[in-house]
């Protein structure tokens, strides 16, 4: 009797399980779904199931065990697929916001020309790599050469153009970034637009957002926002404000802003960010001199 008024006790939570997990899948949203509950949920039967294990009471009990185990399980697996909806609607809102107040730009002849360049590039090259993706200091780099001196094996792409504006890089991220689909995309911008009389700081950082946001939603890469490589008074605040932004998005940081204290600056970047392009453990020796 006491194993048939178990079973019921359990036939009716089960019931209400298929009917959640239907419920959260048509809503494709986690909101008013609770994490903590369901790993509550989960918990419990685990303790029953192994309670049935330990007494070895293999019946049809337990058999119901498994069943309502396995739909909670499979409404944890929903839940994650709704917070990835939720948080890539989130980002499309703020998308659309930032479309609705940035201002158009119009490329110059010279982006223009470097973005049809890099368009037949991208034909031949592989894809799920390492980009990098900048203004004038990644531009300079000659990915070829750094490697082959710092002995890094993984394929680099660098799809820096000198003279890119942070607003100018929105408008070009489909040929240098999304259509090379890395798997690791280090972005350095804001040199260009600090040599701007009036500019502000807040829209800037609003822009680079914007740019972050807009590479979660297209990519599933890891991002490596790279420090302003200057060390003015102006770009020493604008990095306070990328390292917090990075973080926002999910990013990593990496600052090199003590570039000038290199003789050779274009070295001294692949150096600094060596740790970061690896694939591999980073050795105790690279971390001294890191």
């Amino acid at each position: 009797m006491a194993q048939i008024m178990e079973t019921v006790m359990l036939v009716c939570f089960g019931f209400s399980w298929p009917l959640a997990v239907y419920k959260n899948i048509k809503a494709k949203s986690a909101k008013g779904m609770s994490l903590n509950f369901i790993l509550l949920i989960i918990v419990g039967y685990v303790a029953g199931i192994i309670a049935k294990i330990s007494t070895n009471t293999f019946n049809f009990v337990f058999v119901v065990y498994l069943i309502n185990l396995a739909i909670v399980s499979v409404n944890l697996v929903v839940y994650f697929i709704n917070l990835n909806i939720d948080r890539k609607n989130a980002i499309k809102t703020v998308l659309k916001e930032m479309d609705d107040t940035m201002t158009d730009v119009a490329l110059s002849d010279e982006i223009l020309k470097e973005t049809e360049k890099i368009k037949e590039e991208n034909k031949y090259i592989n894809k799920n790599e390492i980009v990098l993706f900048g203004g004038k200091s990644f531009s300079t780099i000659d990915i070829n050469e750094v490697c082959n001196d710092l002995n890094i094996n993984a394929k680099i792409y660098n799809r820096s153009i000198n003279g890119l504006s942070l607003r100018e890089a929105i408008d070009v991220l489909k040929p240098c970034v999304y259509d090379l689909q890395p798997k690791k995309l280090f972005i350095n911008l804001g040199e260009k637009d600090l040599e701007n009389k009036n500019f502000n700081t807040e829209k800037f950082i609003s822009e680079y957002r914007c740019l972050l946001n807009s590479v979660n939603l297209n990519l599933k890469t890891k991002i490596y926002v790279v420090s302003l490589i200057e060390n003015s008074n102006m770009a020493v605040q604008i990095n306070k404000k990328l390292k917090a932004l990075a973080k926002e998005a999910g990013a990593e940081y990496a600052d090199i802003n003590d570039i000038k204290l290199s003789e050779n600056p274009r070295l001294f970047i692949i150096k600094n960010l060596k740790m970061f392009l690896r694939d591999f453990p980073i050795s105790f020796s690279d971390a001294m001199k890191a």
